[in-house]
């Protein structure tokens, strides 16, 4: 599924916070071959994440491939690493929209699950912002009442927001996904105030899996 038009201000549909726990073109691509290695244990269940996500591409080792743009935003594979591998990346996500007021806005990369069960999900990523910036970085979740994220948008979810910055941190929580919901898109996003300037974050090691 294509990434336009699923941002907006916060309140809106697409672009909304709901379910907010706490508030403390394609992708462009790297280059090598497949990485066999460990992606780490972000929820403890000593089980590696990669093995058990269900999202593609979720350790960004050679490219952000699998992840599309939203409406304002751009995405590329850049060499820095939450594990410091020097033979992985993350995605970079820049959101450049700008406009009066300060009501805050949110815009990302998406990814379709596009056939999901009911039942609880675990959900969580690192993420890096540089300092100097007016935002965060975050992961919404948007539910679908049919499959491939189409139909009527049954809700959301936005896991818990760390204004913490210059150092790698993590955001994970349960997502629970009730009968009415056939899909689910994951959203790695910017927020940041309409009149801020553009506002650059990184993510790495994308869990989602039905617990």
């Amino acid at each position: 599924m294509g990434g336009a038009g699923a941002g907006g201000s916060i309140g809106g549909a697409a672009g909304s916070l709901g379910g907010v726990a706490g508030l403390a073109g394609s992708p462009g691509g790297g280059a090598g071959g497949v990485i066999a290695r460990p992606c780490g244990d972000m929820d403890g269940n000593d089980v590696d994440d990669c093995s058990e996500t269900l999202v593609t591409n979720s350790a960004f080792d050679i490219d952000a491939s699998g992840w599309w743009p939203e409406s304002g935003v751009t995405v590329e594979w850049v060499s820095r690493d939450f594990d410091d591998f020097d033979d992985s990346g993350a995605l970079q996500v820049t959101f450049t929209e700008t406009g009066a007021g300060d009501q805050l806005l949110m815009a990302g990369a998406q990814q379709c699950l596009p056939s999901i069960d009911e039942g609880n999900y675990q959900v969580g990523s690192h993420f890096f912002r540089g300092g100097g910036q007016d935002g965060w970085a975050g992961v919404n979740i948007l539910f679908f009442g049919e499959a491939d994220c189409t139909g009527a948008l049954v809700g959301s979810q936005t896991l818990p927001l760390d204004a913490g910055e210059d150092a790698w941190l993590t955001t994970q929580s349960r997502v629970a996904v009730p009968p009415t919901v056939t899909s689910l898109m994951v959203r790695l996003v910017a927020i940041k105030p309409a009149n801020a300037a553009s506002l650059v974050v990184l993510f790495d090691g994308i869990l989602a899996r039905q617990k």
